[in-house]
């Protein structure tokens, strides 16, 4: 997880909502479906877009 990742989930965390608030639930909602995503798969995601829009912007 990036350094900028765990900060916002810190944040989250932190933050003290009164119960019953929508804020709340968005709040428990994503903290307890938080996936940790590697890296590697990100890079590799974001390199195949990046071909792809190179061959698509050479026609």
């Amino acid at each position: 997880m990036t350094k900028r990742m765990a900060d916002f989930k810190t944040i989250l965390e932190s933050l003290n909502p009164s119960p019953r608030s929508a804020l709340r639930r968005v709040i428990t909602h994503t903290i307890e479906r938080w996936v940790e995503v590697p890296s590697s798969f990100v890079m590799a995601g974001l390199k195949s877009i990046a071909i792809g829009s190179n061959s698509y912007s050479e026609t």
